[in-house]
């Protein structure tokens, strides 16, 4: 039995979940448009924001208004509202594949004990329990950002990673994409979907411009300051991190002489 399955196995189970939820959310978006009797510029929503003063123990009136409120129009609003969704949706699935990530790092160093002196300078690696490896995987990575250090891992142990990496029917360089990705997901966790300055460098870097895109409404996104996508363009991209967790997986699994046929 292929011990690396069962990684990637829980991996696209929670994947299709997320998907499943982000095709829901569009289908109710759809819902909105199609059946409610609006015109384009007609107002759906309208929201004050209230604050009550904490402070105030003496009873009485205490319900005040910011001074600010919110008028849904279904033309503008929703593509943002959808984008968002489509965001969060993109850096869960980075975390979800980073967690496949770190499983697969431990799980192959397990079973391969070779290949725990790439990771750490621990010369007592017969005596390494499961916790020490998720202790040495957790401190390995952070040796470079963007999770690079096991890219290069995945490289210096399989010589049909390090080829694919490159070679792909995507003709994507893997490693600029995930780094691109990355990129994008500290924007959208850290800085509420802003089109940063870091984005911005990394796009103009090798060939992510074309990729980014490819997915994102650039021209809207640079006008917007914001990161624009649809659900279509996000689901390309959850199918992409798809294809290159099994690639991970096939390649370890080819080097380790384990069954790489996933079905």
């Amino acid at each position: 039995m292929n011990y690396l399955t069962p990684i990637l196995v829980d991996y696209f189970k929670e994947i299709t979940k997320l998907e499943g939820g982000l095709l829901t959310i569009k289908s109710f978006i759809n819902y909105t448009q199609n059946h409610l009797d609006l015109e384009p510029d007609a107002n759906f929503v309208e929201l004050i924001s209230t604050y009550r003063d904490l402070s105030q123990l003496d009873g009485g009136n205490n319900l005040y208004w910011t001074g600010q409120h919110f008028s849904y129009k279904i033309k503008e609003d929703t593509l943002f509202i959808e984008s968002r969704e489509c965001c969060f949706g993109i850096a869960q699935t980075y975390e979800i594949f980073e967690s496949f990530l770190k499983r697969i790092v431990v799980e192959l160093l397990e079973n391969n004990y070779n290949y725990i002196s790439l990771v750490t300078n621990d010369t007592n690696s017969n005596i390494i329990s499961k916790e020490s490896l998720i202790e040495i995987v957790n401190q390995f990575q952070k040796k470079d950002k963007n999770n690079k250090k096991f890219l290069w891992l995945f490289r210096k142990i399989s010589t049909f990673y390090k080829k694919h990496e490159k070679e792909n029917i995507c003709r994507y360089n893997m490693a600029d994409w995930f780094d691109l990705v990355s990129e994008i997901r500290h924007a959208i966790i850290h800085n509420r979907q802003n089109l940063t300055d870091k984005v911005k460098i990394s796009i103009k870097r090798n060939d992510n411009q074309a990729i980014f895109g490819r997915y994102f409404n650039e021209d809207l996104s640079i006008l917007s300051g914001f990161l624009i996508i649809d659900i279509l363009k996000t689901g390309e991209i959850i199918h992409l991190f798809n294809q290159f967790a099994h690639l991970i997986w096939k390649s370890l699994s080819l080097e380790c002489n384990l069954n790489a046929d996933y079905q």
